[in-house]
């Protein structure tokens, strides 16, 4: 591990999303006084975040003007407004989370065990580890891009629409939409530069808000998966890894055996540890995201089949389908975990544990019954999240369009 820009640690696992999370100011100082920030980058952090949390502040303020007024289209620049605002919001809460002491003791776990894994020198553990470290990375830059193009396509959209006339005192504006409906100390209709400025910089600084936190989450829940694997593989290669402990220990066959089964009992508690603190940390902000996810999807679905202009196809079908993705990542990692702790059970019942000691079997047994209870991150005390979940926001983003098309 060594320190890029603004001392943050350099991770294999997080890769570039270390200097995302500096550059927003959510990167937490770690437990172990590695990464200590100095006073300067503090008030940047505070002013970064807190600014954003103002600027989101606004977005709900300009909702219920929204709400409030008669004009023509409201039902329209509601559903938009709304849809940006909970997705912002539900963005901070997790940067929040990252920047915080949990946030803090999070990261530290997967220094601590990045460090393990290379100190190790186990070529099958470090392959596993890169891996699962390399799709992470490239699910992030993925993901990046395409929340960046919608950034780009909102910023320039607003230049080539039509233009708004509004009148205001018997005088009639001509101007163009701005990329984001927030309030705004610059006039809109008299200084149309300065107020798309603003919108367009606070747009982009929310919107990398809201990928900081879905990366906080992707993250941790790939050190999870990886986790699971890790020990997949020790329970899998039981009676070599035992071999290997012996010539090291110069023990006796039944130890080796006790002490590795007591090793790979510590790694899944300490997995299920991992997971249960962040789904408890996690489970109210995962059902703020994925409640009005539906309502989300069908508003741009609602947009996109309203709208001819091909300019207004282009953006909205880019940001619907990088939400759609996003809701993908978020089910699909979660139904990994679930699957791939129940399978720790299989494993252990797939080596030959009939030539173990009666201990040891009894152990085994444990372990077996413990993995009927799968791992999960979970939408409050409701359910768990799965591809099932997936498709249930499909359905539910079909039938809300539907509805709306009634209007």
């Amino acid at each position: 591990m060594r320190m890029t820009m603004l001392n943050c640690p350099k991770l294999n696992l997080f890769g570039r999303c270390v200097e995302l999370f500096c550059l927003m100011g959510i990167m937490p100082d770690l437990p172990d006084g590695s990464n200590k920030s100095g006073w300067l980058y503090k008030i940047f952090s505070f002013l970064m975040y807190y600014s954003g949390c103002l600027f989101n502040m606004f977005e709900f303020v300009n909702l219920l003007q929204i709400f409030l007024s008669k004009k023509e289209g409201t039902l329209e620049m509601a559903i938009t407004n709304y849809m940006l605002a909970s997705l912002h919001l539900t963005g901070l809460l997790k940067c929040a989370l990252s920047k915080g002491k949990i946030g803090a003791k999070y990261m530290q776990k997967v220094i601590n065990f990045e460090r393990k894994v290379y100190v190790s020198e186990n070529k099958e553990l470090i392959t596993i580890y890169e891996n699962n470290s390399k799709d992470f990375r490239k699910t992030a830059a993925g993901y990046f891009i395409g929340v960046f193009m919608v950034i780009v396509c909102y910023g320039s959209s607003s230049l080539i629409r039509s233009k708004q006339y509004v009148m205001i005192a018997n005088i009639t504006y001509e101007t163009n939409q701005v990329p984001l409906q927030i309030w705004s100390p610059f006039n809109q209709y008299t200084q149309f530069i300065l107020t798309y400025l603003w919108c367009l910089l606070i747009g982009a600084q929310l919107a990398f808000f809201f990928v900081a936190g879905d990366l906080v989450c992707f993250g941790y829940s790939i050190f999870a998966l990886c986790r699971l694997k890790i020990l997949k593989y020790f329970i899998m290669s039981f009676f070599e890894k035992a071999k290997e402990i012996r010539h090291q220990l110069n023990c006796d066959e039944t130890e080796s055996y006790r002490i590795l089964q007591r090793e790979c009992i510590i790694m899944h508690q300490e997995i299920i540890s991992f997971v249960d603190s962040l789904n408890s940390h996690i489970k109210y902000i995962m059902l703020m995201d994925f409640l009005p996810g539906s309502i989300q999807l069908a508003a741009l679905l609602y947009q996109l089949i309203n709208n001819l202009n091909m300019i207004q196809m282009v953006l909205i079908g880019e940001f619907l389908l990088t939400l759609t993705v996003r809701f993908f990542i978020y089910c699909l990692n979660a139904n990994k975990i679930n699957e791939q702790s129940q399978m720790i059970g299989t494993v252990w019942y797939q080596i030959d544990w009939t030539v173990l000691p009666e201990d040891l079997k009894k152990n085994i047994f444990i372990c077996v019954n413990r993995t009927q209870k799968p791992l999960s991150i979970s939408m409050g005390d409701f359910q768990d999240i799965s591809l099932v979940t997936f498709v249930s926001i499909m359905k539910g983003a079909y039938t809300y369009m539907m509805f709306l098309t009634t209007f």
